[in-house]
């Protein structure tokens, strides 16, 4: 068992395996429910990885999920996504950025869409540009949906 810290506040959890290693909050998923998240969330991990996302969304809109893997809100946030996968990836193809672990992607995520950066922040981009973006408990699935929605 590892000690995660999150704040003031202590839990112990597992340490995840290979096939189970998506953190949601406090919690680690199945592995066949990570699998499924895989499978539809992204992982922005390069600069080339970018550059396929910006490419893409001219034909279907992209939302950039922008994770700070060590702060609570953020995990919150991001566990309030991924249950609501299925209703996003609907509208929208899903990028995952641990900002922490790539840092320049993030840099330049903020330099190309011209959003200063946040944790967590949520960014639909659509034909290159971004269209809408929130952060912090002002990201909810509803709102990215509406925003995406309007431009198809």
């Amino acid at each position: 068992m590892k000690r995660k810290t999150w704040g003031k506040c202590q839990e112990r959890v597992a340490a995840p395996s290979i096939t189970s290693n998506r953190q949601i909050g406090k919690r680690t998923l199945s592995a066949k429910l990570n699998l499924y998240f895989m499978k539809a969330w992204h992982d922005l991990t390069s600069i080339s990885a970018l550059d396929e996302a910006l490419a893409q969304s001219h034909t279907r809109p992209q939302l950039i999920f922008k994770h700070s893997t060590t702060c609570g809100i953020s995990a919150q946030v991001h566990e309030g996504l991924l249950s609501e996968t299925a209703a996003l990836s609907a509208t929208m193809d899903l990028q995952y950025l641990d900002l922490l672990a790539f840092r320049p992607v993030s840099n330049e995520v903020a330099a190309r869409l011209g959003v200063a950066h946040q944790s967590p922040q949520a960014i639909v981009v659509w034909q290159g540009k971004a269209i809408a973006s929130s952060s912090h408990f002002s990201v909810t699935a509803a709102k990215l949906i509406k925003a995406a929605s309007g431009i198809q």
